[in-house]
């Protein structure tokens, strides 16, 4: 086999290898794109800035990740706590432990893997009619994914599930929260006020007829 022959086959092969095996995301097709784009301008106003995040973590499969603050215990250098001064009600100084807020990073196990983008609004739809209005980012997460009690929407098709047994759960069934997401998503239509008709004009008035004249009486007659 000639070299350059050789080389050229390698390069195909090459390029025929899953994107994820160099680190490279595979992106959406022009078609997928579109969807995405719809679930999450659907979703925008129910989960907030991390929409996309969302809607993407759970099409690739990937875990999910929030941001919490924790009160935790300040600890010098040799790792011991970090003493400061307090005055009590009464006057009195006390030593207590110096605590700072801090950034923890929660991790989601996503145990269902890569869905389809008809999943993705099913999951979708279930959480926002059973959350309340206004729920945080991390409220909704453990909606989906309830490790601990196992009632999580995604936390139970993972299980195995099907979808109208786990909208069943909660009372509800699938074609009812479909239907009611595209009702509240289709664009108000409001019909243009038909114009008025104009007004028929009048009928003039006939005109009277003339009298007719009477008859001359012919000579000679009634004699």
């Amino acid at each position: 086999m000639n070299a350059p022959y050789y080389k050229y086959i390698v390069l195909l092969s090459v390029l025929a290898l899953p994107f994820h095996i160099f680190g490279i995301e595979t992106p959406y097709s022009p078609g997928e794109e579109k969807v995405s784009d719809k679930i999450v301008a659907e979703y925008a106003e129910f989960i907030g800035e991390k929409a996309e995040t969302l809607v993407e973590s759970l099409r690739i499969g990937e875990n999910l990740d929030y941001v919490i603050q924790v009160e935790q215990v300040v600890l010098d250098d040799q790792g011991n706590p970090v003493l400061e001064e307090v005055t009590n009600e009464d006057g009195s100084v006390s030593l207590v432990e110096k605590t700072e807020l801090v950034d923890v990073t929660v991790i989601i196990e996503n145990t269902v893997g890569p869905m389809g983008f008809g999943n993705i609004k099913l999951a979708l739809g279930l959480a926002k009619a059973t959350l309340p209005e206004g729920s945080s980012y991390p409220e909704i997460l453990t909606a989906l994914f309830d490790h601990e009690s196992g009632q999580g929407i995604l936390s139970m098709r993972a299980s195995g599930m099907g979808w109208g047994d786990i909208y069943r759960t909660y009372d509800l069934k699938v074609g009812h929260i479909m239907r009611s997401e595209k009702a509240h998503n289709r664009p108000e239509h409001i019909r243009p006020e038909k114009p008025e008709k104009p007004a028929k004009p009048e009928k003039p008035e006939k005109p009277m007829r003339p009298e007719k004249p009477e008859k001359p009486v012919r000579p000679g007659k009634n004699k």
